[in-house]
């Protein structure tokens, strides 16, 4: 298999900080236009993204896991729990790389990595003085023909299927939002403007009520060649209209063109937050 990844992060136009981060791990051949990514132990290829200003296109092969996550500016060093998030997910690839498929599944090995993750954050907290702090995290795994998604919080993660010309959110916003129109009171189309959308209803950090991280799991799912993934934060889906995606995917515009679209999009429209998308095509 082969794919071609484009990504960016950015403090956006009105925040003092960049609260997010993402990083991309892969094996196999790799070729990247980024001089500054490392190779692990076990010689995986990471590229650990917390820049203000990133672009990167990567084309790899073989196993490959991406995330974003989102610091939340409400809580304590918000910009602390993303990049603590991410800085550890190389331990969840070595687990999918040694035990996917072989004795666990996705879920049964990803379950238990962010329990205890979401553990290790609230101690580390702790230790640090801070009262709480917390992270949106969505991702995914990547492996020979099919994906695997996680998510927490209101990141997203959309796929374009080039079959059939469909362009789908495949995670659910963990906000009381989404609660809203889950029992009829909200309109999808209102939720993403509605004050109840910055309220999160689970995050990676989150201890109240003495209850475990609880993240949603997806896959397998099939990745056929011309298909795309995108992953981002609530900076780029506030700011940039899903249509205005859509269409770049169906255009023969590259997948660094299309991310360079995307973000000169946002920062148009003011780019009132932090902002971070991983975009991923499969090629022949």
């Amino acid at each position: 298999m082969k794919f071609t990844s484009s990504a960016c992060t950015n403090r956006g136009l009105v925040r003092e900080k960049n609260e997010d981060a993402m990083i991309a791990i892969t094996s196999g051949s790799t070729d990247s236009t980024d001089s500054t990514n490392s190779t692990d132990s076990t010689g995986n290829n990471i590229w650990f993204l917390e820049t203000v200003h990133m672009h990167d296109t990567i084309t790899f092969s073989e196993r490959a896991l991406f995330s974003v996550c989102d610091g939340l500016g409400g809580e304590d060093a918000g910009e602390l729990a993303s990049a603590f998030v991410c800085s550890q997910l190389g331990t969840l690839f070595d687990l999918l790389t040694t035990k996917h498929s072989q004795t666990a599944s996705f879920e049964q090995i990803a379950a238990p990595f962010f329990s205890d993750i979401n553990r290790r954050l609230i101690a580390e907290t702790a230790k640090s003085g801070f009262k709480r702090s917390g992270t949106t995290a969505a991702g995914i795994w990547l492996q020979e023909n099919d994906f695997y998604t996680f998510n927490i919080g209101d990141s997203r993660i959309y796929h374009y299927t080039a079959s059939d010309n469909a362009f789908k959110q495949l995670t659910r916003d963990h906000t009381e939002a989404q609660l809203l129109v889950e029992i009829g009171i909200l309109k999808t189309s209102d939720a993403r403007r509605h004050p109840a959308s910055r309220f999160l209803t689970r995050f990676i950090g989150d201890n109240q009520d003495g209850l475990e991280c609880q993240v949603d799991y997806l896959g397998p799912l099939p990745m056929h060649i011309g298909d795309y993934l995108i992953l981002m934060t609530d900076g780029v889906y506030e700011m940039c209209d899903e249509a205005l995606i859509h269409s770049a995917f169906t255009s023969s515009a590259s997948v660094s063109q299309i991310a360079s679209l995307i973000k000169g999009e946002i920062l148009t429209n003011g780019a009132n937050d932090n902002f971070t998308f991983i975009l991923l095509k499969k090629e022949a």
